[in-house]
């Protein structure tokens, strides 16, 4: 049994804690990234297939948010083209956002067992920090994670796609 622990408004790191024996913790590893703002975000656990020394497997992975971003104050508001558009919806499509610095405009899939990060999305895929907390969806209980779910400091929701084997083609799509 794991516990994440993030450290909120006081920085910007993860701990990983083994928690099966509760009452005698284990360290496991600690996850540090000078992208990463204030982790508001929880960290989601899930199973997925992947690639993983040349062999396919279940793994758990930890998908962790960038965290709280900050606005590029030299940028009038809401002025920065969005690369990864929502789709038209109920809200409707948005070209614009407020523009933001790199901080926090990340996303991490980190092998659960080793604290390793198998697959890094950054600010060259997302326009805004990624703040909220990510959801897995397993198509029935007990399977492995299909997609996941989880929205940035904009309120974009997007998801990832982990049918691919390969963390390098995972794809993340904005909705």
């Amino acid at each position: 049994t794991v516990v994440l622990a993030n450290m909120r408004r006081g920085g910007n790191a993860l701990v990983a804690l083994d928690v099966t024996a509760p009452t005698d913790p284990l360290f496991m590893w600690q996850f540090y990234h000078s992208g990463m703002g204030l982790a508001y975000g929880t960290p989601a656990i899930g199973v997925v297939f992947t690639d993983w020394g040349g062999r396919l497997a279940e793994r758990a992975i930890a998908l962790v948010p960038g965290g709280l971003g900050e606005l590029d104050t030299k940028a009038p508001p809401r002025s920065c083209k969005l690369k990864k558009r929502p789709k038209r919806g109920k809200g409707g499509s948005r070209a614009l956002a407020r523009c933001y610095q790199n901080l926090g405009r990340y996303l991490w899939a980190i092998d659960l067992g080793t604290g390793v990060v198998i697959r890094e999305f950054d600010f060259n895929d997302f326009d805004v920090p990624v703040v909220g907390s990510p959801v897995f969806f397993q198509g029935s209980a007990g399977a492995v994670a299909t997609r996941a779910f989880f929205t940035d400091q904009e309120g974009i929701v997007y998801r990832i796609d982990f049918s691919d084997h390969d963390p390098d083609n995972w794809a993340i799509e904005a909705l």
